[in-house]
């Protein structure tokens, strides 16, 4: 009987050894992905802490997005990125500026160079940014 016990602990510690290394795996697997977006791009995710669906910009020389609700921005499950933003990486030199409503109207958030906001919710912008700019001029 003890020998049963024991085995019985020693595979309970096993177990909980291997779910505390998933856990840790999970953990660095989602901080590496903070610097998954290439250089010289802006990366936007449809959920917080950039998990989910991704869609690179390239803005080395800047770019502009007028209207989110438009072709050709759409997820993978083919829905439009407009009002589906929940967490943003700015890879660029520059700074890229969001906007609430089409045309670089409505509230703004801004996303200094080589930064990022990961959870959108803290600022009042997630699922609402329906136009964005990376404007080199300034720079």
């Amino acid at each position: 009987m003890r020998n049963t016990v024991a085995h019985r602990i020693g595979v309970a510690s096993s177990a909980i050894g291997i779910a505390a290394a998933s856990m840790m795996f999970s953990s660095s697997t989602a901080s590496a992905a903070t610097y998954s977006c290439p250089v010289d791009y802006v990366c936007v995710y449809d959920n917080d802490a950039f998990a989910g669906h991704v869609y690179a910009f390239p803005a080395a020389n800047g770019y502009y997005e007028p209207n989110l609700n438009m072709d050709p921005p759409k997820w993978l499950s083919g829905v439009y990125l407009n009002d589906h933003i929940s967490s943003i990486i700015n890879n660029t030199r520059h700074t890229a500026s969001f906007h609430k409503d089409a045309n670089y109207k409505g509230g703004r958030t801004v996303i200094p160079p080589k930064s990022w906001n990961s959870k959108l919710s803290t600022t009042g912008f997630d699922n609402s940014i329906s136009s964005f700019s990376v404007d080199i001029s300034g720079t």
